[in-house]
């Protein structure tokens, strides 16, 4: 009889690395092996959890099987309440006119791929991009500046609101692009900026 204990295996993985990562853990367990994975990525837990143990202040506080929970009935037991998901402004933060609106962005990047994130970010606004490895926080803003293969729809604006497309930072976009190409450093079919390709399937 074996037990095999993961704390936190897939922490610092890439995500396709975690799913190679987690197929071997549901092979293990077929062959009789028990294992204990620990995790905060509670879509892992209810992945490939067959049963869900919550801690708080070190007590047990939730013993349930997965597939009678969910990701927020989980974190509502991990914190001890509801849990809001609404964002939290500064009281009487006020914010301008969008300056970036990003839709269906969708980026393959080796490691992290990102599937029709759609955001817009305000003038005097600070915008954050939080997440774990692999989970698409660098693949963002490197599908921007169409660092790898990318579709979507990226929208800058500068004076008066017009589009950037029709200003100057424009026409420096093409001159700094045209310099790229010409040092191989640059892969037009990559472009993204101020394209709309139809998005891919999530």
């Amino acid at each position: 009889m074996s037990i095999l204990v993961l704390d936190e295996p897939t922490a610092v993985l890439t995500e396709s690395a975690a799913e190679i990562l987690l197929a071997a853990v549901k092979k293990l367990a077929q062959t009789g092996i028990a294992v204990i994975f620990i995790s905060h990525r509670l879509h892992e837990i209810v992945n490939i959890c067959d049963r869900v143990l919550t801690l708080r202040d070190g007590k047990s506080v939730r013993d349930i099987p997965a597939s009678q929970t969910t990701i927020e009935d989980i974190a509502v037991s991990m914190v001890g309440r509801e849990v809001n998901t609404a964002a939290r402004r500064e009281a009487g933060r006020s914010f301008g006119e969008p300056i970036l609106s990003v839709d269906r962005l969708w980026v393959d990047m080796p490691g992290e791929i990102v599937r029709n994130a759609s955001f817009e970010v305000r003038q005097g606004e600070i915008f954050g991009i939080g997440g774990l490895a692999g989970q698409g926080k660098i693949c963002i803003p490197n599908g921007i500046m169409s660092l790898y293969p990318a579709g979507g729809q990226v929208q800058l604006y500068i004076d008066s609101m017009q589009p950037v497309g029709e200003g100057l930072l424009y026409q420096e976009f093409l001159r700094l692009r045209a310099q790229l190409e010409a040092e191989g450093l640059f892969d037009p079919s990559h472009c993204l900026l101020y394209t709309s390709p139809s998005p891919r399937d999530s």
